[in-house]
């Protein structure tokens, strides 16, 4: 074999980058995940595939491919945190990512991040745009990162549990990052992202792309949408776990609007996180107050009737009863009543401001 040969070829190749892709019963979706791996323009690409047992046509479309896989499996594993760390455990790249069975990469979707990193020796892990689509490839939405602060990952904040977390899509990550902070935690099975962003973020520095890297679908059978409750509960754990909830108050708020701007009952919620706080890290359990997230519950109820331009008494009705829960509500969210002020005018045309004291004194508003 002529030595010098390959190893001039190899000086010519671009870094290799490694895709993983976890996948369980997704046959509707996975072929086209497949081929938006397959099909970007980059040729130094390995991509592994670890199904954890499909019984739904999904190993007859993975073998379909089977010649341009370096690596694809099917048996039964511990979730999808686990698969994931059996094809991390298997890559050989230098620039690692997973893409679920349902997402999808925009074409050229590589590339930039390899420019990237080249020009940013210095940072660790390079984050992109991400949009949302639907079942039919609609797209529904878009998700910037360019804001994405990493000191801030532990900070909830209104309207989403976590809205600087990243669009985990279009995230990739060096080999030296996976290895300091991975790998997934097996007892997560929403928020294990989010949970390695944190872990990473303590490892080395992060980078943003210009670029719409993924696109994220949302449908009935994704996680996000069909198991509402616990994912968000998941999330608030996690940051329990790394030591923040220090703004418990918004954590909770951003909790309840989530689950009831998802039409689910605050009342399940409740009970649920309640359930959940019992194995968090003892220090941390006196987050979990029943009446202050009573009055969260009801003060998301009040966001969700707002949003969706219902009437002003039935919403200001629902911040009666969360400051009856819960009378320092105003103090503890300064924001939160002008920020529900906004939302009653855009949507109702309503200029009047809320008058808290005739709320706390339980008049009619």
């Amino acid at each position: 074999m002529n030595h010098h040969f390959m190893a001039a070829t190899d000086a010519l190749l671009p870094p290799r980058v490694t895709i993983v892709t976890p996948s369980y019963n997704q046959a509707p979706f996975l072929e086209e995940t497949i081929l938006s791996v397959l099909d970007q323009d980059y040729s130094n690409l390995e991509y592994i595939i670890i199904d954890g047992g499909s019984s739904d046509g999904s190993v007859e479309i993975i073998k379909k491919y089977a010649d341009r896989l370096a690596h694809w499996v099917s048996e039964p594993d511990q979730g999808q945190s686990h698969a994931l760390n059996k094809g991390f455990a298997r890559a050989t790249g230098d620039i690692l990512a997973w893409l679920n069975s349902d997402d999808t990469y925009e074409p050229d979707a590589l590339w930039p991040v390899v420019q990237m990193a080249a020009r940013h020796p210095e940072a660790e892990l390079f984050h992109g745009d991400c949009a949302f689509i639907d079942e039919h490839n609609q797209k529904m939405g878009f998700l910037s990162s360019s804001g994405f602060q990493a000191g801030k990952l532990l900070s909830p904040s209104w309207g989403y549990p976590y809205p600087r977390n990243l669009p985990q899509p279009a995230v990739f990550f060096r080999r030296s990052l996976w290895e300091c902070a991975g790998p997934l935690d097996l007892g997560l099975h929403y928020a294990m992202d989010y949970d390695l962003w944190i872990r990473m973020s303590r490892c080395g520095a992060f980078h943003y792309v210009p670029r719409t890297l993924a696109n994220y679908r949302l449908s009935k059978g994704t996680k996000t949408v069909s198991q509402m409750i616990p994912m968000v509960a998941d999330v608030l754990g996690v940051t329990a776990r790394h030591g923040g909830l220090t703004h418990g108050g918004w954590a909770l708020a951003s909790y309840f609007m989530d689950i009831t701007g998802a039409g689910l009952s605050p009342l399940r919620a409740f009970t649920y996180l309640h359930q959940v706080t019992q194995t968090w890290p003892e220090q941390t359990r006196s987050f979990f107050d029943p009446g202050r997230a009573a009055s969260y519950a009801y003060l998301g109820r009040a966001f969700q009737l707002a949003r969706e331009g219902r009437s002003r008494e039935l919403t200001l009705r629902y911040v009666t009863l969360a400051l009856a829960r819960n009378p320092t509500l105003a103090l503890q969210l300064p924001d939160a009543i002008p920020f529900l002020s906004s939302w009653l005018k855009m949507k109702l045309g309503d200029p009047g401001a809320i008058d808290l004291s005739a709320l706390r004194q339980g008049q009619r508003p």
